[in-house]
């Protein structure tokens, strides 16, 4: 019986100062919370981007200044690169090298520049920038300035597409307590989740994260479009061959016409 109280002593014990840890714990947590304007864009023929606000609120009892990344990265695809080569005057498509998991989308937005915020390895750890992103290549590549003049060169196409972006200052914050940024999605954007960071920093660390889903659904004649190219690609080819042909006759037959 002694032996009995004992242990349910102890278990009050522990039971009690556990309450009291998760009570601190919870005093000097950094709390954040998110959300966005619309999680569901629909993507028809006339689509020419979306703008979304983000904002949220930062829960704290510190007094140091927080800084905020947002980070927003679409489905990974395939992706081939071809590199070209000045052979007898010309320039061709000397090698072609692919690669497996290249984001359709990624943007990132931050109250101030990056570099200002977290060190290197905590914004590769957490894919945070550009240039910390990381293409897994299904060819084989040994030459580091054949790699990175490749993945350059799908940054620069991606940037020049829109799909690619930094903003220093696209994010706002209030008093420390209240935080917004607008996220701008391009007319060229792909169909699928878009997986939404927002990264809480203080004193150079990451404190607390907050997640958001956007998802972007195609509607109308550009989803049937599109459905039939990537899953009928035999299909698609036929239509596009009869179309061309009917496209042609007419033509043909409206110049006889005039003439």
């Amino acid at each position: 019986m002694i032996k009995f109280d004992m242990v349910r002593y102890y278990y009050k014990s522990l039971l009690i100062l556990g309450l009291f840890f998760l009570m601190i714990t919870d005093v000097h947590s950094d709390g954040l919370i998110s959300d966005i304007s619309d999680k569901n864009i629909s993507i028809e023929t006339q689509f020419t981007g979306k703008d979304l606000l983000l904002y949220g609120s930062i829960e704290t009892e510190e007094k140091i200044q927080s800084d905020i990344i947002i980070t927003v990265i679409g489905p990974e695809y395939p992706l081939i690169v071809r590199k070209k080569d000045k052979k007898y005057a010309m320039w061709i498509n000397d090698a072609s090298y692919e690669y497996s998991n290249v984001p359709s989308y990624y943007s990132v937005y931050s109250n101030r520049p990056l570099e200002n915020i977290l060190d290197k390895l905590q914004m590769k750890k957490n894919k945070i920038g550009i240039n910390n992103l990381s293409f897994t290549s299904r060819s084989e590549l040994d030459n580091e300035d054949v790699k990175l003049d490749l993945f350059e060169a799908i940054v620069r196409h991606k940037k020049i597409d829109k799909l690619f972006s930094e903003d220093a200052n696209g994010v706002t914050i209030k008093n420390n307590k209240l935080y917004k940024s607008n996220i701008h999605l391009p007319s060229g954007v792909k169909e699928g989740r878009l997986k939404v960071t927002i990264f809480l920093i203080r004193d150079g660390n990451i404190v607390n994260k907050d997640y958001l889903n956007i998802y972007l659904n195609k509607r109308g004649v550009g989803k049937i479009v599109y459905d039939v190219a990537n899953k009928k690609p035999f299909i698609y080819g036929i239509i596009a061959v009869l179309f061309a042909l009917l496209l042609g006759w007419s033509m043909a037959v409206i110049v006889k016409y005039i003439r």
